[in-house]
Parts: structure tokens; sequence; C-alpha cells
């Protein structure tokens, strides 16, 4: 990593551990998630072992989460760790939205004409920003719902066809298309 881009990527991950750090404590320290999370819990639970897609062993399978793919992904780190499977959730939902702050701002800085700039105002305002949406941080991060990782998907997603225009190049829908 270069020593330009050390700061912003410091600035990011503070301000992120900054605000989320507040938003627990204002909200009494809680555990994991909210309660739409544990409905996915149960079903992660079941598929990492075994049991499928169900909300009761044994019973018929069925459909009763939102995501197939978050679904997948905290089976996985329950097959890591059945018992810090929240905890890596939350650290995963914190990196995607540290990686998709830092894709912003680098694209804010390029089309600022900012790039080489150690700090800038625009990052402090967007970082600024992070404490004012409400339920951004709660849902994003602590809820240990999806909704980190759809946030991640949908503004990188637009930040790449955004660059390929900027770029001059053709945007080939087709590799999109396959984007989840």
């Amino acid at each position: 990593m270069s020593r330009r881009k050390t700061p912003l990527v410091a600035l990011v991950i503070l301000t992120l551990l900054a605000v989320t750090y507040y938003f627990w404590i204002k909200y009494y320290k809680p555990n994991y998630g909210v309660d739409d999370a544990n409905i996915y819990f149960v079903y992660v639970r079941n598929f990492a072992e075994g049991a499928g897609f169900v909300w009761t062993p044994g019973n018929e399978r069925v459909e009763g989460f939102t995501s197939l793919l978050w679904t997948l992904i905290g089976s996985f780190f329950y097959l890591i760790s059945p018992q810090n499977f929240p905890f890596l959730l939350l650290t995963f939902n914190f990196l995607l939205i540290i990686l998709t702050l830092l894709h912003v701002l680098r694209f804010v800085r390029r089309l600022n004409g900012q790039e080489d700039q150690v700090i800038t105002g625009t990052d402090i305002l967007i970082l600024a920003m992070l404490f004012f949406p409400l339920g951004f941080i709660e849902w994003g991060v602590l809820g240990l719902m999806e909704t980190g990782m759809w946030f991640a998907v949908i503004i990188n997603t637009t930040l790449l066809l955004c660059r390929q225009y900027l770029d001059n190049r053709r945007i080939n829908l087709w590799v999109f298309s396959f984007l989840p």
C-alpha cells in the first residue's frame, strides 16, 4: 500500500469503528444482530449442519429468508466457527463497508482531481455522513442482515459502470449480468 493511501484507509477504518461503537453504545451494547437476523441464524445453522433450508429439522423445506447468498455466506462462517459465526458476519459486513467507502472516496477524488491529496474535505464530509442516515450502521453492520452486502454490491457495481463510462470504454453488460 502506498504512503498516500495509508491515511485514507486509516481514516475510513477509524471512522467506521468510531461510528459503529457509537451506535453500539447508543443501543446499550446489544448482542449481535437484530431479531430478523435470528431468522437467518436458524436457517444458517440448519443448512450448515446438513438439515437443509428448514426452520425445524425433519420438517418440510421452506424458504423463510430473503437472501440465499447471505444464508450461504452465513453457513460458510458457521462451518468455520459455529460459536463465532455472528462475529464473523459482523466482521464481513464491516470489511464490505470499509472497501465500499474506500471505493467511493477514491472515485470522488478522481472526479475532483484530488487523487494525490492525503485527506480531502470531501473525504471528511462523506465519512461524517455515516453518523446521520438513521439505520445505516445499525442495519448495514450491526444488524447482521444482508443489507451491508447488497449496499456493497450495488454501490461497487455502479462505480464500476461509471468508471468504464468515464474511461470511454464500452460497458459490457454481459459481465455485469452475472454479478450477485
